[in-house]
């Protein structure tokens, strides 16, 4: 799996950029096609992670994957800046984190995608200690959801996270998890 993910790294695998669900399936097949027959094939089975309800049911899997790729289509990614890259690339986790579209192996596909999504800006993500230049602090995605929320509805950002009560609950439209608490995203401008 190492060798599919230097693979899918470095551009040898041939995976079609088409910022869907169908390209998340594509990551994942090719990731994890000696590991699991069903790679690249969306789970038909509730996924719980410490309890009920933290992700998409399997009838709701498709929706966030098509919300996530209209958030890709809809963005300026070539112009964003630093800050709106962060904000947007968040936002598109975080769909793609609620539906947890695979029985297995969720993180590493869409860091993955991610990583394809990130292309299409001046910025890259990097998922590891010390590389790449100019590199963010560690964002949460939680916090960046919680600036873009904010931001929108025009609420001064001087808080460095969500409420308590918010951890889960989320703004209307935007999946929330307390799992997404504790993930992180740092991106680093390509020169």
């Amino acid at each position: 799996m190492a060798d599919r993910q230097r693979e899918l790294e470095s551009g040898e695998a041939d995976i079609p950029r088409t910022y869907d669900a169908r390209h998340l399936r594509a990551v994942h097949a090719y990731l994890f096609q000696d590991v699991y027959e069903w790679a690249g094939q969306t789970r038909q089975t509730e996924l719980y992670k410490g309890h009920p309800g933290g992700f998409a049911p399997p009838g709701q899997v498709d929706r966030y994957l098509d919300d996530a790729a209209k958030l890709i289509e809809s963005a300026e990614w070539a112009s964003m800046s630093q800050r709106e890259f962060g904000e947007n690339a968040a936002k598109v986790y975080a769909y793609v984190n609620q539906a947890h579209p695979f029985r297995e192996g969720n993180g590493r596909a869409a860091k993955l995608f991610m990583q394809h999504v990130a292309e299409l800006s001046p910025y890259r993500l990097d998922s590891t200690q010390g590389r790449g230049q100019r590199v963010l602090p560690f964002l949460r995605l939680e916090v960046l959801l919680e600036l873009s929320r904010r931001r929108r509805s025009g609420v001064p950002s001087t808080r460095t996270g969500p409420s308590p009560a918010s951890a889960t609950k989320g703004s209307a439209g935007s999946p929330r998890s307390p799992w997404m608490a504790s993930s992180a995203a740092r991106c680093s401008r390509e020169r």
